[in-house]
């Protein structure tokens, strides 16, 4: 009789799992396919998002995907309305056709932020902030700012916030920023946590209050790693360096040596450079990695440079 190592049947079983999942990936999307085409909002919504990011299977078709969320749009999807919003603002941001797709951009997100979608009204707010295509204008900003953040929306709490406390000339209400940096920090936003940890910590503008700092400190520690570079900027401004350092730590757990852990060593690398870089914005701190983060970064560094020329040793 033939008989199997225990590798052989391992490796078969993983390639017959591969192969019922794939099954059932064609199965869905085809299900899909079937429900946009039959006029149902939301999965025309899903199957555009499909095409423009090339996920579930779908090659990746930009015009495809613009064509389906416009198909959901056009039936009152607040969702498809804002996902298309984002979409031709990626285009504007590529420097595709600028002024155009920023036009487009606002069109959708106004028509899905009066419908009182509250990821579209953050959006017009950012808009009125930094100037994309509409005037410079704190008190819209604001407007919309507090219609989404009134809807729970972390991120829109957290621009409000920064606003009452001054920041870009902003109306200063320091206790509504605490609520708002606060509700934001619950829901887990990382730069309200931050910033909020900060702020208690020194007494600055907030009353001080140490254990509350320690304790958004610490949940700080708990969110998921990567993060953004936004986020690691503000972490590099504001955290305590032995906040940054459990951080980092965190974040190198769970490499490994195998090589194909090069893409997390980069973004080791890069949230390093990026905290260093953060740090030396502020003059009055000073960023010093402990002889341990360094022998493991110099580890990482040369790892990274076999990966690019396989002759170094």
């Amino acid at each position: 009789g033939c008989t199997l190592g225990l590798e052989a049947v391992t490796a078969l079983n993983t390639q017959f799992r591969h192969f019922i999942q794939l099954i059932c990936r064609c199965f869905m999307n085809q299900k899909l396919y079937n429900l946009a085409h039959t006029g149902n909002a939301d999965a025309q919504n899903e199957l555009g998002l499909a095409y423009l990011q090339g996920i579930h299977s779908f090659e990746q078709d930009e015009q495809q995907g613009i064509e389906w969320l416009t198909k959901a749009a056009h039936q009152g999807n607040t969702t498809a309305m804002f996902n298309l919003g984002l979409a031709y603002q990626e285009l504007a941001d590529q420097g595709i056709n600028r002024d155009e797709h920023i036009k487009l951009a606002l069109h959708f997100y106004h028509q899905a932020a009066n419908l009182g979608d509250s990821s579209a009204q953050y959006q017009l707010g950012q808009a009125y902030m930094s100037h994309m295509g509409v005037t410079h204008d704190v008190d819209r900003a604001i407007y919309w700012y507090q219609k989404a953040a009134n809807q729970h929306d972390a991120d829109a709490q957290f621009a409000l916030a920064e606003l009452f406390l001054g920041k870009y000339n902003g109306s200063v209400n320091l206790i509504e920023a605490e609520k708002l940096l606060n509700h934001a920090a619950e829901q887990g936003c990382i730069p309200a946590q931050v910033v909020l940890a900060r702020l208690l910590e020194l007494g600055d503008k907030l009353t001080q209050d140490v254990a509350r700092a320690a304790y958004w400190y610490g949940q700080l520690l708990e969110q998921k790693f990567p993060l953004d570079k936004p986020q690691i900027n503000l972490i590099g401004l504001y955290a305590p360096q032995s906040i940054v350092f459990t951080i980092a730590n965190k974040i190198f757990a769970d490499l490994g040596d195998t090589e194909q852990n090069l893409a997390s060593i980069e973004r080791f690398s890069d949230f390093i450079r990026d905290i260093a870089d953060s740090f030396n914005q502020n003059p009055k701190r000073r960023f010093d990695l402990p002889m341990p983060e360094i022998e493991m970064l110099n580890k990482w560094h040369k790892k990274l440079a076999k990966s690019y020329n396989p002759s170094m040793a």
